[in-house]
């Protein structure tokens, strides 16, 4: 590992540690909050892993809603951008970021909504357009938003990469440990064998972060965290 690569692992552990010690730093919304993220730079899943997981929330009679950065938007805006109402798609790709207009068309019923500040976005969800579940698109590393299930992609890749600026990692593996759960993708049909079994809790917090517990293996890298093999490929988008 270069010097360069082992003084970005240092400070971002410092960053989740310092979050971890200062409760007072992490705001939580009135509903549970679901992240799903990983640990390397550029697409790897995450995203439609996070409309799958909103798919079955509504199934099982939420009013889930999307919760993103809009990382590149082309047009830039201060504040929520309400990608979706569920109802309607309101924003242009440009305003709206790629991945978050792909979610808006690709899920009706399910709003999206477009922040620097999943806090806010949240805080709007639930108050505006009744969201009783919130789930963050690439949320692993928004520490600043606390988080009931926290769902982590790792690809075997992942685990022969570096941490930047030498490989694609932004944190060092170790950071796993923050997970709930690890889900490892592998080819086949779909996601239902992870979600299901992860969302099995109900509408309370602490049943929530109970389901955020439950595993049918465990991971050989980090053996204190739950693991699923999941049954589909990440397709295209983050």
């Amino acid at each position: 590992m270069s010097a360069l690569s082992a003084l970005y692992g240092r400070v971002a552990s410092a960053r989740r540690a310092w979050f971890a010690r200062r409760a007072h730093a992490v705001r939580r919304l009135p509903v549970p909050v679901v992240s799903v993220g990983n640990l390397v730079v550029g697409g790897s899943g995450k995203t439609p892993v996070a409309a799958h997981v909103a798919r079955l929330l509504l199934d099982r009679g939420e009013r889930p809603a999307i919760l993103s950065r809009g990382y590149a938007r082309r047009e830039f805006q201060d504040g929520v951008v309400v990608v979706s109402d569920g109802t309607s798609v309101l924003e242009r790709v440009e305003r709206a970021g790629d991945e978050p207009f792909m979610l808006a068309h690709a899920l009706p019923g399910i709003p999206v909504l477009v922040c620097d500040d999943r806090y806010l976005a949240g805080q709007l969800a639930w108050r505006t357009l009744g969201a009783t579940v919130a789930v963050l698109d690439d949320g692993f590393q928004h520490l600043r938003l606390a988080r009931d299930v926290n769902l982590l992609l790792v690809s075997p890749e992942d685990l022969r990469d570096a941490v930047l600026p030498a490989g694609r990692l932004r944190e060092p593996l170790s950071a796993a440990k923050a997970a709930d759960a690890v889900l490892v993708p592998v080819p086949g049909p779909d996601f239902a064998v992870i979600t299901k079994n992860t969302l099995a809790g109900g509408r309370r917090r602490g049943s929530w972060r109970a389901a955020g517990r439950r595993a049918r293996t465990r991971s050989r890298a980090w053996p204190q965290r739950p693991a699923w093999w999941s049954q589909a490929a990440p397709g295209r988008g983050g």
